[in-house]
């Protein structure tokens, strides 16, 4: 084999264990490392951000008694509001595994329903227990994925 072809094999193939190894390693909790441009990362940890903002506002509504509030803060992070996001990063969508949107459409559907279900007469039971199925999918996600840094 010429030496430099040997090079060129040798070079492919490591360049491509790195990639798929960046793709799929974990932290010995059996998580998924997401590699992500520094933008599409800090996009990424807001939403999360504000995720857990609107549960911190949805349960002190509940108990506050503030049901508009509640309201407000689960229809923010519903997928209504959220579907045509202009701050998506472009490069976003094709990163994310199937699963991740999964997970992320499901909680977006969640938080809608749990607005419409606020907006209703009736006891924070129902609600509450809304509100812990959606966040099955936060636990579910953290669980299964972790944002790092992408390699240049």
């Amino acid at each position: 084999m010429n030496i430099k072809l040997g090079l060129v094999l040798a070079g492919v193939l490591c360049a491509g264990t790195l990639a798929a190894e960046e793709a799929t390693i974990d932290d010995g909790n059996g998580r998924t490392a997401l590699a992500l441009t520094p933008p599409e990362k800090a996009y990424v940890l807001l939403q999360m951000r504000q995720f857990v903002e609107s549960i911190q506002i949805i349960t002190g509504g509940l108990a506050d008694g503030d049901k508009a509030a509640a309201v407000e803060a689960a229809a923010a992070r519903g997928l209504k509001r959220n579907q045509n996001d202009p701050a998506f990063p472009s490069t976003l969508g094709a990163k994310l595994p199937q699963e991740w949107k999964q997970f992320g459409g499901s909680t977006r559907k969640g938080f809608d329903a749990l607005a419409e279900a606020l907006g209703k007469d009736g006891d924070a039971k129902q609600p509450l227990k809304q509100l812990s199925e959606v966040m099955k999918n936060c636990v579910g996600c953290h669980a299964s994925y972790r944002v790092v840094d992408a390699r240049p």
